[in-house]
């Protein structure tokens, strides 16, 4: 359901940005990503090996034939999981059309997370609360393919602190 409602969401911004001056530079996406590691919020709230699927949106302008900038959504049912940021996408030709990937950019994650205390007495209490991280940075690298003119599929690794992630996207040139 969620992955129906992005894919619609998606379609629409498409519709929408597909009239607007300069559109063949903008581009648009759908995310798979599957997220591994421990995430620390603000309050101390944490939650340990979140292993886990996002699905996303990402939005973005290609300043040239190798540089872009994105705004980047994704989701998660599974911890309330959240996050949302921006990139500097540097692509490059390698073969045909094939070509790699170089990002760095910034990030933030909302969750719902837990916190366990215990006790002298050996007694433990857990807890849960909505958290989230600093704005921290992200680093990744990946691979494209270009489909036609308008269409490419990325395969990506990110790597954000103690939380890695890797993923396919599906862009489309408006």
């Amino acid at each position: 359901m969620k992955f129906t409602n992005l894919a619609l969401s998606f379609c629409s911004a498409t519709l929408l940005l597909s009239t607007a001056a300069n559109a063949s530079n903008f581009y648009g996406g759908v995310d798979i990503y599957h997220v591994e590691g421990d995430v620390e919020g603000k309050k101390g709230y944490s939650v340990k090996d979140a292993s886990q699927e996002t699905y996303g949106l990402t939005l973005g302008y290609a300043l040239n034939d190798y540089v872009g900038i994105e705004a980047f959504y994704g989701e998660s049912d599974q911890y309330e999981f959240k996050n949302f940021g921006a990139k500097l996408n540097v692509r490059y030709v390698l073969v045909g059309d094939v070509y790699g990937i170089g990002s760095v950019g910034v990030q933030q994650s909302q969750y719902e997370a837990f916190r366990t205390i215990t006790y002298i007495d050996g007694r433990s209490e857990t807890s849960t609360s909505q958290d989230k991280t600093e704005i921290k940075p992200i680093f990744g690298a990946g691979i494209g393919y270009r489909i036609n003119e308008r269409v490419n599929i990325e395969a990506k690794y990110n790597k954000l602190e103690d939380l890695s992630s890797y993923g396919v996207s599906l862009l489309m040139r408006f």
